[in-house]
């Protein structure tokens, strides 16, 4: 008898391991792979979802208090609030005075009421006092934040208060740097048109720029005024 089992356990077919009323075990791997990857696929769409939902959502523009002047991506605040009226994420708007057209900057850092860095300076240094506005979109990266924040929260089981709000902080400066990272590879530059008038144009570049290759950029649109 004991050659018996001997032969059965030596002499068998291989083959997939097989459980008893299971199939083989490629098969449940396989089947828990396409679990997990459906489970992704949910958790992707309702990150979509929201994602869309939050972009169609109308954003706020607020006119700001006092007026500005700008040196590079540096703002001065004449009279302003901007730790009551700014967060980091929103948008800074100008009609600029020498283009008439309106500009736009992520704002970087809010340092006090009166000083704060954008993403990049603007097409020329603002030397004259100049109104702006604020278009709160710091409110909907945040909201992005703290949806991103709650998905992981459930993934990972339940965290303490405090640790949530250590992963929303993190999510928002993530999503911070993605914009920032975003804005980095556009420069706006002022051009000549006609023999008078002047034009902002915004070009796009394949990485990101550094202050000096956008100033390089800016540079290039310099002529010499006894050279047309």
């Amino acid at each position: 008898m004991s050659d018996d089992i001997s032969k059965s356990l030596y002499e068998r077919r291989s083959g997939a391991l097989v459980f008893k009323g299971r199939g083989s075990l490629k098969d449940e791997k396989k089947k828990e792979r396409k679990k997990k990857h459906r489970k992704r696929e949910r958790e992707g769409d309702e990150s979509r979802e929201d994602e869309e939902g939050l972009e169609l959502e109308e954003v706020e523009e607020v006119e700001g208090e006092g007026r500005i002047v700008s040196s590079g991506s540096t703002i001065q605040g004449f009279e302003t609030k901007f730790m009551d009226q700014c967060e980091t994420g929103d948008v800074l708007m100008i009609k600029h005075p020498l283009t008439h057209q309106v500009e736009r900057r992520i704002i970087s850092k809010i340092m006090t009421n009166r000083s704060m860095t954008v993403s990049d300076g603007f097409s020329t240094d603002l030397v004259s006092t100049t109104t702006f506005a604020i278009r709160k979109e710091g409110a909907i990266l945040r909201k992005k934040a703290q949806k991103a924040a709650s998905r992981d929260r459930k993934r990972q089981k339940g965290d303490s208060d405090g640790d949530f709000d250590k992963v929303i902080q993190d999510e928002v400066s993530r999503q911070l740097q993605k914009n920032l990272k975003k804005a980095a590879k556009i420069v706006t530059v002022r051009e000549k048109t006609g023999m008078w008038g002047y034009k902002v144009v915004s070009r796009k570049a394949d990485h990101e720029l550094t202050a000096e290759e956008r100033l390089d950029e800016r540079c290039k649109q310099g002529r010499d005024k006894f050279c047309w």
